[in-house]
């Protein structure tokens, strides 16, 4: 009899052929940034961006960047996209001081709002979006967004 308290998982065996095409697909797309300051979310202690870059698809993805006032470098904060349909400069909860120490960057993946074209997400639903083919289930789009988030972040 199973142990019920005892996760089982079952690794595809083509599993990390998989994720190696979508990472293979992103390195042979430039990621083509685009930043524009922000004057409406910058503050005395940080500088505000929009970010437009490109992921899978090709896809255009968006992020708020807050670069600190002053003397860098600075260690940075990378917040990938959450259940919801509105990406914040820092999410609701944190405290915007840490945009004071930190470079902060704010991924909106595809379907969220301005990265929504041509693809706007259903909240809820988006979690089955495609669920049927890997190929095109959406959260393929979303890991490969939130790596692009992290190759731009490297940048």
């Amino acid at each position: 009899m199973p142990d019920l308290f005892q996760p089982t998982t079952i690794r595809p065996d083509d599993f990390d052929a998989y994720w190696g095409r979508v990472r293979a697909e992103l390195d042979a797309l430039p990621i083509a940034a685009e930043e524009a300051e922000l004057p409406l979310r910058s503050t005395e202690f940080c500088t505000a961006y929009t970010v437009r870059f490109t992921g899978i698809g090709p896809y255009r993805l968006f992020g708020y960047l807050s670069i600190p006032r002053g003397e860098g470098p600075f260690p940075a904060l990378l917040y990938l996209t959450r259940y919801q349909s509105v990406v914040e400069v820092i999410p609701q909860g944190d405290a915007n001081e840490k945009r004071s120490r930190y470079l902060v960057f704010s991924l909106a993946a595809r379907g969220q709002r301005n990265a929504d074209r041509p693809y706007a997400a259903a909240f809820p639903g988006i979690f089955t979006d495609g669920i049927e083919n890997p190929e095109s289930y959406v959260f393929r789009g979303i890991v490969a967004d939130c790596c692009r988030a992290l190759d731009y972040l490297l940048t």
